[in-house]
């Protein structure tokens, strides 16, 4: 029995120490050394991993020559290190050929990938160096591994090095790849690739020191492969290994050691490794991500405060969004998923780091949300909880009830724990049909606030019809701003709408929401009036919003030298700021209270500014002293904080993505994949982190109790100076204890509820009179819509000043639309003609209103008929009431008194005593009637050809252009030419507004009568792209004969670098911007319809030439043109800047210009930028200048 016993235990000690027993045997086939010192120390490598696998139990041998077939039989692995090792023929390639039948393996490194017979040799190890085709780079570098899953780079973190690419090798399309780098490479994109950048990178290959962001080539991979009549043999290549210092990086070393354990064929590919180069000496290697506690020390943290870490991997992986529940737990939502989710990627699988698991798309997705405990009570999570699971693309989260609401788009879920075991067991879908597109431009960042309603950031994924879960209720559309929805499912709507992408909120204890919003070059935005009240009314071109920090300068502590990681847009300024705290913790010293802080994860920062009331809104402003620091900033590139809330302890928490690929598109023409993410091979998938920020002077929060069931504690913790705490007892309060919810807004807000509350029409006159802004002038008119003809006869009762004017004029184009329009109308004129003189201006303003915006006449009563024959009997009120008698006359009962005022106002027209501002307002009212007299055309006509000034020419040209007609038109385009400056171009503007004008102005062009120069590149541009398509199918054809568009842009932009690039002269430059100061900001200048160009000088001249002369080539979808054209034939081009249910705001060439939604008849969306090509018709001298000019005003970020 013990003979059997010792026997079993031989054997199996036989078994487990097979790999002893039988080692691998590897020959190092080095060579002669080559290249500068400590390059290609072919020699020295040979005498170290000799040495190195024979202390790891390898039988090595090695030469500077090719082993011969006796060394050969003894050799399992042969490692190929020497220069051209490639350059294998004759016997020796017979005795290769014979050791790899046998099942032979090769390691090849570096330049042991080059070979003079690249065919072969790529049949041989899966790809090979051909000359005259593969480059190399040596220059700082990031090895990236892909995310297919392989045992020898199994939890190698991707780090940087200073090393050699090659690139454009003869690679075959049966390897695996490992691991990539960036080249200098320039490819073709098809029209969407990046001058400058291609050019920088012709630099960079010229200097040899940089890569670019366009491609990325295999540098490390695996081949399997059988020769004729053989054994399956095993191929690693691996290309890294320029300098000789390099083989003992940690992560090198590595993949080396299990690379030929895995050519052996052996089970366990790490068996020649060390325990210090396993594990997370690989997840931190250097070069790579630090580890979590060392980070703080790559951060500059403001000296009143201190950091700490609690949570990291591998306990959480990929945090986007953190909150606490009543018992104080910390809850994250984790998206390793992120961006690309289940897509299925468009370009080959080891390219994309986007995806967690390439190639796997049919599977559940692996996104969750966590509950997270410290067991130990060391600060730090130790323990996590799935909570819910199988999510994709999970990005934020509210408690609500029994579970959580969380957003996933295009979804909303409602996740309840249905028995108590902290694990969602039903999944309701609240909300559905988001918009997808985008995935870093969806619904995100979720805030249950204190009216009830579930508030949320979105981006310009937008939605043109948002469901409820089943789809059998439409909401209607939803797009950039602030959304909310009601946690039932009953309802979601736009609370804020503002063009461009938006990623962090919070609302205050006091009610003011605030977003930040930086692709508008504003990163902090505070929302003074909701749509919902802004589409009730308002005053003419009032926005609900205001961005309070109008293109903010930007410290960051480090210098980025990678093209990949270098700022975009808005350089120098906040380009993706992504969290919104504003403090109310309770714990900080009082001069921190109302700070406003958000996170800038392309630039490692956390900002910081001190918020102060002013009027309705806010001010922000930097601290003093450090108004060039930042509240933290690192100086090492895996910091990225992408969300910033306060915790129940008064702490400020950060959330820090952790990761080298933080840009999620890229305006710059890479390929991008199917979630719109540019096609990188650095994004990871594993590393997260949570911070917290803590005053080193922080006051303990007073213990509450959050007990759901006790009234009298939650009533208490509502009450609590810390944000998170109150909040909490809120939703509590409303959801076990029926309490009813608080308002949510600004004080104009407040006012708005307040007058809608309110009976006394002279009581809200009052507030009017006394309002300092246009929002509470606007909040009022909204109020005021449902007794509209009391409140405006209660103003015609008043002694006006400027704000009852704004206001009189606004309420008035709605007052006829409650009940009996004819009944309001004669009440209305009625107070007008009772009204005393004093009140003559809002009289004028009442007319005016009506005149302009009711376009259904009322049925002309007698009463109707009576205020109206009054109002035309009397001096002062005749002009004024004139074009209503007209309009609404009908039946000429009162002819006899219209036309004997028409002849007085014609005549009136041409006595240059008569004020500017009156004639204008005489043309306004003739013009409509024009052809009921053929002496008011031609009077019209003369004033614009007359010595006028610009003023009453302008007047004029609007007045001809608000008025159908061809006669009209005829008049505005015979006069073109004539004009001159502004005038000119706002006689376009009318011009092209009606196509059939727009048609008769290309034949007038066709006949040589208006010159190509007149209109500039930018307007021909306009005529081609205009919305009526038979107007642009005529321009197209007529400018294709007369000035033909180049159709080959890179052609064209290759020539012109050259000369852009020489010194321009910045002062001619700035005349050139006044053209694009229309719909570009840069710095004071111009207006944002368009990008903000404040910071984009730092992009260089060919950079901004390609976007300038191709325009198209890379285009955010919130900056395309959307077409409109209204119900009386107007057609208007520009790019939506906001948009609630009555009003669609569009941003033009000519400005702001607000459309009922009721009178559109059609929407296009172009698709094509609003901003018009053929600006190479400047010449190079013309595009030199205002390129000189924009880099001389927009360069980086400097102090102010």
């Amino acid at each position: 029995m013990k003979y059997c016993l010792i026997l079993l235990l031989a054997t199996v000690f036989t078994g487990l120490n097979a790999q002893v027993v039988d080692p691998i045997r590897v020959f190092i086939r080095a060579g002669e050394k080559t290249h500068a010192p400590g390059a290609h120390e072919h020699p020295q490598f040979l005498k170290n991993w000799t040495e190195l696998l024979e202390s790891r139990g390898v039988e090595c041998d090695g030469s500077l020559e090719f082993p011969s077939k006796s060394q050969l039989a003894k050799t399992d692995v042969l490692i190929l290190n020497a220069k051209e090792a490639g350059n294998i023929e004759g016997e020796q390639r017979d005795n290769l050929n014979a050791y790899l039948r046998r099942g032979g393996g090769l390691v090849v490194i570096h330049a042991g990938a080059v070979s003079r017979d690249p065919n072969w040799y790529k049949s041989i190890i899966g790809g090979s160096w051909r000359h005259g085709t593969t480059k190399f780079l040596e220059a700082p570098m990031s090895l990236y591994f892909t995310n297919i899953p392989n045992p020898i780079t199994k939890d190698i973190s991707n780090f940087d090095l200073e090393d050699e690419i090659y690139y454009d090798m003869d690679v075959s399309s049966k390897v695996k790849v490992l691991a990539t780098a960036y080249t200098p490479k320039t490819i073709d994109t098809k029209g969407r690739g990046n001058q400058e950048a291609q050019k920088r990178a012709a630099d960079a290959v010229a200097l040899g020191k940089a890569v670019n962001i366009y491609d990325i080539q295999p540098q490390v991979w695996t081949y399997e492969n059988k020769l004729a009549g053989g054994l399956p043999y095993r191929a690693f290549v691996h290309i890294p290994g320029h300098w000789n210092t390099n083989f003992s990086h940690t992560g090198i070393k590595a993949m080396i050691l299990r690379g030929i354990a895995w050519v052996a064929k052996r089970d366990d590919v790490d068996m020649l490794c060390q325990a210090d180069e396993l594990g997370d000496n690989l997840r931190y290697v250097e070069g790579g991500v630090p580890r979590p506690e060392k980070l703080p020390s790559y951060l500059n943290v403001h000296p009143e405060f201190e950091i700490s870490l609690v949570a990291s991997e591998p306990l959480i992986n990929n945090p986007m969004n953190i909150n606490w529940d009543e018992y104080g737990r910390l809850w994250v939502a984790e998206t390793p998923e992120y961006p690309n989710g289940l897509r299925k990627v468009n370009v080959p699988a080891w390219m994309d780091s986007g995806s967690l698991k390439p190639g796997e798309y049919d599977r559940d997705p692996l996104d969750r949300i966590s509950i997270l405990s410290d067991t130990d009570g060391d600060g730090v999570m130790d323990s996590k909880k799935v909570f819910a699971e199988k999510i994709e693309l999970v990005n934020s989260f509210v408690f609500h009830k029994n579970g959580v609401i969380a957003t996933a788009a295009p979804d909303i879920w409602f996740f309840e724990d249905t028995d108590g075991d902290d694990v969602a067991d039903k999944r309701t879908k609240l909300y559905t049909n988001l918009g997808i597109r985008d995935t870093h431009a969806v619904i995100n960042n979720l805030h249950y606030a204190a009216d009830g309603w579930v508030y949320a950031t979105h981006g310009y994924s937008s939605s043109k019809n948002v469901t409820s879960g089943d789809g059998k209720k439409d909401f209607g559309p939803i797009d950039n701003g602030v959304v909310r929805f009601k946690p039932d499912g009953s309802h979601i709507e736009q609370y804020a709408s503002r063009n461009g992408n938006t990623w962090g909120m919070d609302t205050t204890m006091s009610g003011e929401v605030f977003y930040t919003q930086p692709t508008t070059g504003n990163p902090l935005v505070h929302v003074v009036l909701p749509e919902a009240i802004l589409a009730k009314g308002k005053l003419p071109g009032v926005s609900g919003t205001i961005g309070l920090l109008p293109g903010t300068r930007t410290f960051p502590a480090m210098k980025w030298k990678q093209q990949a990681y270098v700022q975009i847009d808005q350089v120098g300024r906040y380009t993706a700021g992504a969290g919104t705290v504003i403090y109310e913790g309770g714990a900080w010293p009082k001069k921190w209270e109302l700070s406003y802080f958000t996170s800038e994860p392309t630039i490692n920062i956390i900002g910081h500014f001190n918020l102060v009331k002013d009027g309705v809104s806010f001010k922000a402003t930097k601290e003093n002293g450090r108004e060039q620091q930042e509240f933290i900033s690192s100086t090492n590139l895996w910091f990225r904080p992408i969300e910033v809330m306060t915790g129940p302890d008064g702490a400020m928490y950060i959330v820090d993505f952790c990761n080298q690929a933080i840009i999620h598109n890229d305006t710059r023409g890479p390929v991008h994949g199917p979630a719109n993410a540019a096609v990188r091979p650095d994004r990871d998938h594993y590393y997260g982190r949570i911070w917290k920020v803590q005053h080193k002077e922080a006051k303990a929060i007073e213990p509450v109790s959050l007990d759901r069931k006790n009234l009298a504690a939650l009533e208490k913790a509502a009450k609590s100076p810390n944000e998170q705490i109150r909040s909490t007892a809120q939703r509590l309060l409303r959801e076990y204890h029926g309490v009813h919810p608080s308002s949510v807004g600004s004080d104009a807000v407040r006012a708005y509820y307040n007058a809608l509350n309110e009976g006394d029409p002279a009581k809200i006159v009052a507030n009017v009179k006394v309002a300092q802004d246009d929002w509470t002038r606007s909040a009022l008119v909204a109020a005021s819509q449902e007794m509209a003809i009391k409140v405006m006869e209660a103003v015609l009762n008043t002694d006006p000043n400027d704000s009852l004017i704004a206001f009189a004029t606004a309420l008035s184009s709605d007052a006829l639309k409650k009940g009996d329009a004819a009944a309001n109308a004669a009440r209305l004129l009625k107070a007008c003609e009772q009204a005393d003189d004093q009140a003559h201006p809002i009289k004028g303003a009442v007319l005016r209103a009506l005149a302009d915006n009711v376009s259904q006449p009322p049925r002309m009563t007698n009463a109707l008929k009576a205020a109206l024959a009054s109002l035309l009997s009397k001096d002062n009120t005749k002009v004024l009431v004139f074009p209503l008698a007209i309009l609404w006359d009908t039946h000429g009962q009162l002819a006899s008194q219209t036309n004997a005022i028409k002849s007085s106002m014609i005549d009136s027209l041409s006595v240059p005593s008569v004020s500017n501002e009156e004639r204008i307002s005489i043309a306004r009212s003739l013009v409509s009637i024009h052809k009921n007299d053929p002496k008011i055309l031609p009077t019209l006509t003369a004033l614009l050809s007359g010595n006028g000034g610009e003023s009453l020419k302008s007047g004029i040209i609007m007045a001809l252009g608000s008025v159908d007609g061809d006669d009209l038109g005829d008049a505005l385009i015979v006069q073109f030419s004539a004009l001159e400056g502004s005038l000119k171009m706002e006689a376009f503007e009318q011009i092209i507004k009606r196509p059939h004008w727009a048609r008769e102005f290309l034949k007038r062009i066709n006949n040589g009568k208006i010159t190509l120069a007149e209109l500039g590149p930018g307007n021909i541009a306009r005529l081609r792209t205009h919305p009526d398509r038979n107007t642009s199918r005529a321009a197209d054809r007529l400018f294709a004969r007369i000035a033909p568009v180049r159709a080959e842009k890179d052609e064209l932009i290759a020539k012109l670098i050259p000369e852009v690039q020489k010194p321009g002269d910045p002062a001619e430059g700035e005349v050139l911007f006044g053209a694009c100061s229309v719909c570009h900001k840069l710095g004071k200048m111009g207006a944002l319809v368009g990008p903000s160009l404040d910071g984009m000088g730092s992009h260089g001249a060919a950079e901004l030439l390609g976007h300038i002369i191709d325009p198209n080539r890379v285009l955010e979808q919130n900056y395309m043109a959307h077409n409109i054209t209204t119900k009386g034939g107007e057609a208007f081009v520009g790019v939506i800047s906001t948009e609630n249910e009555s009003t669609l705001t569009l941003a033009t060439q000519a400005g702001v210009k607000e459309i009922s939604k009721s009178n559109i008849a059609k929407r296009e969306n172009t698709g094509r930028s609003l901003m018009p090509e053929g600006f190479e018709a400047l010449g190079a001298v013309g595009l030199r200048d205002l390129l000189a000019f924009i880099m001389a005003q927009a360069g980086p970020a400097t102090a102010e």
